[in-house]
Order: structure tokens, then C-alpha cells, then sequence
């Protein structure tokens, strides 16, 4: 077992150095990147809602926090540190699709695929050896990655812990194997397809960044949005996951009717000076809000990763069906 897997890490020694180099890179740049917000030892008495604020509250001690703060939001605004914390909207779909365009269209692109074919039992067989190594490889270092992430979310956050906050939690911690691992088999179905690597790269590329935007908005509505909980207006929890709108409600209650007119009817205006007008209108109708608090975090990744992978399996069969019936060449 170990021999094969070993010799399909040498046959594609290039994308199996670029994976380890996207996992271990990524999680000692997080780790340093969460030490540096560490190492300022930010006062909790300066923490809103667990968060640094990105305001200055006039009740917080302003000769502590403001400095603190200011040195925070300075390395905050970096943009190193920005490609470091957002590194897992992207970078999991690379490691992915760079491995699974070579397993089976890189084959058929250099011409090897008729004879290791040919020397294989089976093709089933020959794609479940390559896919074993592909997965032996990119679950451990995504894995690392992505939990390097969720520490240094939790210096973003310094009062509140990443497992009961769903800030980035889909491009952090398990989802970086979900992602990565859903990129491989659906890049090798797709490469099965095409028969070229550059081109497959290309096209899944694109399909992942499509994926990457419109998936976490459909699970929301979907497989989570039983889970939310109405949330009037005004009332807010740190960390929590909104997943649906609730309608209009005033002062506790359910509203309807044109929301510019009752703008304009309950509109105050003064004149405090000649020539100068100031209007301003009481808090008015405002959407309620279906939420999940933090203390449903892995409830909710269960739910998301058991729907991620049911999505990776069927990616996973469509590739072995394709691999199966697919002209050598």
C-alpha cells in the first residue's frame, strides 16, 4: 500500500510539494499572525461584544484602549495579514484542483494513461489508489491549516472563542479539508471529462470560486434555517450565525405598511439655526432576524460538512463512472 501511495506522490512531486507547501505555509503564517495579536495583551475591560471595536466607546478607559487598540487595528490592516486570515477562501480549491487535474487528465494529456490502464487490474482500481494518496496527503495538511486558522480567529476575536462564533467559520478549521478534499474529486470528475490538465485547472477554478459564493448562502437557507431562532430587532448575540429574515417589527411587534411614509410621518425637524435644517426620526420598523447563537457552532458544521460531503460523494462516484467508460486518449 505504502509503495503506491508513495509512487503517486513522486509521479506528481510538483503538486504534492505545492500542497505541502499551502498547508504547512498557511498555518505557521496564522500562528505567527495570531502571536503578534497576542503578544499586545489587549485589556478584556476593552473588548465589545468579545471584539476589539472598531469604534472608541467614550465609557471604555480611552488612555488604555486607545493605544492597544490602535496597535491592533494596525496590524490588522495590514495586508499580509489580510491574505493570512482570508487564505481560506481560496487556497484549500487550489491545493485540490492542482492534485486532481493531474491524477486522471494529466495521464491522458502525457499519454501514460493507455498503458497504466493496461497494467492496472481495473481502472477503478488504478483511480482508488491515486485518489487514497491524493486524500493521505491533503486531509493532515489542510487539517493543520485550518485549525492554525481557527487560532488565529481567536486572537481576532480575543473574548470570544472560535468554536462559538461563526465569523470566516467556513474558511477556517474543518472546512479546509471539506473544501479541499470536494475540489479534488470534483476536479478529477471534470478532468476525466476534458482530458487536458491546463484547461481542467482553468475550468475548475472557476466552477470553485462559483461554489465558494453561492454554497454557504444556500446552506443557510436550506440545511440550517430550521436551527435559526427569531431575533427581534435590537437584540443582537456575539457570534452568532443569521440564516433568514423575519419580517418588519415595531416595539416588539409584527409590522406592516409602507416604511417611507412612516419615516416621513414621524420625521422631527428643528431649525437650529437660520438657514440650517436638522431632521431625525425615532427608531422605527426593523427587520427581525432568524439567528443560530455560537453555542450551536458544531451542530452547525455537523450539519454543513454532513452536506458537504454527501456532495463530495457523489463527485466521487460520478469520477470512478467516468474513469470507467473514458476512451484512452
Amino acid at each position: 500500500m505504502f509503495e503506491r501511495v508513495w509512487l503517486t506522490w513522486k509521479q506528481h512531486r510538483f503538486e504534492t510539494g505545492l500542497v505541502v507547501v499551502i498547508g504547512v505555509v498557511t498555518a505557521v503564517a496564522a500562528l505567527v499572525e495570531a502571536w503578534r495579536l497576542n503578544s499586545l495583551g489587549f485589556p478584556a475591560s476593552c473588548l465589545v461584544d468579545g471584539r476589539v471595536p472598531y469604534w472608541y466607546d467614550p465609557t471604555l478607559p480611552a488612555n488604555v484602549c486607545q493605544a492597544a487598540g490602535q496597535r491592533f487595528h494596525d496590524i490588522y490592516n495590514e495586508f499580509d495579514f489580510g491574505l493570512v486570515s482570508q487564505a481560506g477562501q481560496l487556497l484549500p480549491f487550489l491545493a485540490g484542483l492542482a492534485l486532481g487535474a493531474q491524477l486522471v487528465a494529466g495521464e491522458i494529456d502525457d499519454g501514460t494513461a493507455p498503458l497504466s490502464w493496461t497494467l492496472a487490474d481495473t481502472r477503478w482500481k488504478w483511480l482508488l489508489w491515486k485518489l487514497l494518496a491524493a486524500v493521505l496527503l491533503l486531509v493532515p495538511l489542510l487539517l493543520l491549516a485550518g485549525l492554525a486558522e481557527d487560532v488565529l480567529q481567536g486572537a481576532i476575536s480575543p473574548g470570544l472563542s472560535p468554536y462559538a462564533s461563526y465569523e470566516n467559520y467556513t474558511a477556517r478549521g474543518i472546512f479546509w479539508v471539506l473544501w479541499g478534499v470536494a475540489a479534488l474529486f470534483g476536479t478529477v470528475a471534470l478532468g476525466t471529462i476534458i482530458g487536458r490538465a491546463a484547461p481542467t485547472v482553468l475550468v475548475a477554478l472557476v466552477i470553485c470560486i462559483f461554489a465558494r459564493g453561492t454554497l454557504e448562502p444556500a446552506l443557510n437557507a436550506t440545511v440550517l434555517h430550521s436551527m435559526g431562532v427569531l431575533e427581534l430587532p435590537g437584540v443582537h448575540a456575539p457570534g452568532e450565525l443569521v440564516v433568514g429574515q423575519g419580517g418588519l417589527y415595531l416595539n416588539g411587534q409584527p409590522w406592516s405598511g409602507d416604511l417611507q411614509a412612516w419615516y416621513q410621518d414621524h420625521e422631527i425637524c428643528t431649525e437650529p439655526s437660520p438657514g440650517v435644517t436638522v431632521c431625525s426620526s425615532p427608531a422605527g420598523p426593523a427587520n427581525a432576524e432568524y439567528a443560530i447563537p455560537g453555542d450551536q457552532y458544531w451542530p452547525v458544521v455537523a450539519r454543513d460538512a454532513a452536506a458537504m460531503l454527501a456532495g463530495t460523494a457523489v463527485l466521487a462516484v460520478l469520477g470512478f463512472l467516468l474513469v470507467g467508460r473514458r476512451r484512452p486518449y
